[in-house]
């Protein structure tokens, strides 16, 4: 699909939130429903479901809850509180998938669910509820086999919201919850106080422990002259995608003018992927900066996040961490697009798009650019982010600087 086309499905006004199919029939809510989410996606898609388990438990506070996930981002939900039990799929395992799925399903049908919730969109999962066999399934319209396996098909919605004074893409967040419009009726019977689908809050949640606590003060200790007790400034330059990255070089030059001109320390953060990135943006800085790519996991680098005054970052899964933690963001957009709901959605944080008529080209980036002139994050200048950290920080800068 063209990127006139992608943005022309993305801008248009989005419908109400509705849903089609039926209950089964005499299917009531039980006192103690067993609920199961599933995503078996990346980091920040399982980060985006936190708001659905909390508005679950906010609806039915005695609901047993179980969440499904792939191995790398079952820690994402291990520290929550709302989580009764865990379940993980290998579904990267190519010579046993199947294997795994059939086992699974097994497992998953000896609960009896009285709810499965899918916000995932694939085949294997909807494959995976289908077995499951639960009392009642949920899950969006987007495929053409979802009226083949969920009981309520929730639209997925896209396009642009007008709601009372506010003017903003659909977030993966609004869409999440809009899954659980068809309980809402449900939930109304319970509590004498409910809050509608559209006052449950968006705010993500994770949970690092002491011990990610301690190991992330101690890294943020490990460099001379470099102080954690001052508020400091993180940079998050990796991505899968190439063209989600914006230039080393160009983040290089930003990381020394938030020392020189904002007197800022600056620590980097990223995967064990990302190290000869940050390693390079570091050497072609003349200022001190604290590298901390592949020496942190992610919920100690939520914790970083945490204790910093910004988070600068590509749109990759940090900024999703920055939000769940409430640091503010600057998030920079290059072949993707915000229109695609994956945006930062606190007050204050900040998105730089390259407006390009080309962008966007991809819904999760590429190798590379498509045209080959990566104009899309060629054209957001070190300067234009550096003025949007400025205006971020405010006043709060302005008295670190006096």
């Amino acid at each position: 699909m063209t990127a006139s086309k992608l943005r022309k499905l993305f801008e248009k006004k989005a419908p109400q939130p509705h849903w089609r199919g039926s209950f089964p029939s005499a299917w009531q809510m039980p006192l103690q429903p067993k609920i199961l989410i599933i995503h078996t996606a990346f980091i920040g898609d399982v980060i985006l479901i936190t708001p659905v388990i909390s508005g679950l438990k906010n609806w039915f506070p005695n609901a047993i809850i179980h969440a499904l996930v792939i191995p790398q981002t079952e820690f994402l939900l291990k520290g929550n509180p709302q989580i009764d039990q865990l379940w993980v799929f290998d579904k990267r395992d190519k010579k046993k998938k199947w294997q795994h799925l059939s086992a699974l399903a097994a497992n998953l049908k000896k609960e009896k669910f009285d709810i499965i919730i899918s916000p995932h969109r694939s085949a294997t999962t909807a494959l995976l509820v289908r077995l499951a066999s639960p009392s009642l399934s949920i899950g969006f319209d987007r495929k053409w086999y979802a009226r083949f396996i969920f009981h309520i098909r929730v639209h997925f919605q896209r396009g642009i919201v007008h709601h009372q004074d506010q003017v903003h893409p659909v977030h993966e967040i609004e869409r999440h919850l809009s899954l659980l419009q068809p309980l809402e009726k449900a939930a109304s019977t319970t509590q004498k106080r409910l809050l509608t689908i559209d006052d449950l809050s968006w705010q993500t949640s994770l949970f690092p422990d002491k011990e990610h606590a301690a190991n992330a003060l101690q890294l943020l200790s490990s460099q001379k002259g470099f102080s954690p007790r001052k508020q400091f400034i993180v940079v998050a330059p990796g991505s899968v995608w190439a063209t989600k990255r914006w230039p080393a070089e160009y983040f290089a030059e930003l990381v020394k003018e938030l020392a020189l001109k904002l007197k800022r320390q600056v620590v980097l953060i990223g995967g064990k992927e990302d190290q000869e990135l940050c390693l390079r943006i570091a050497a072609n800085t003349p200022t001190s900066v604290l590298n901390l790519a592949g020496k942190s996991n992610l919920l100690e680098s939520a914790v970083v996040i945490q204790r910093a005054a910004l988070l600068i970052s590509n749109d990759s899964g940090p900024l999703h961490i920055a939000n769940a933690m409430g640091t503010k963001v600057i998030a920079i957009f290059g072949a993707t697009s915000p229109l695609f709901g994956f945006y930062p959605y606190q007050p204050g944080d900040v998105i730089l798009e390259g407006r390009e008529v080309c962008q966007p080209c991809r819904a999760h980036g590429s190798d590379i650019c498509p045209l080959g002139h990566f104009h899309c994050m060629r054209n957001i200048l070190p300067k234009q982010v550096l003025a949007a950290a400025l205006s971020a920080l405010g006043k709060e800068n302005r008295s670190n600087n006096e």
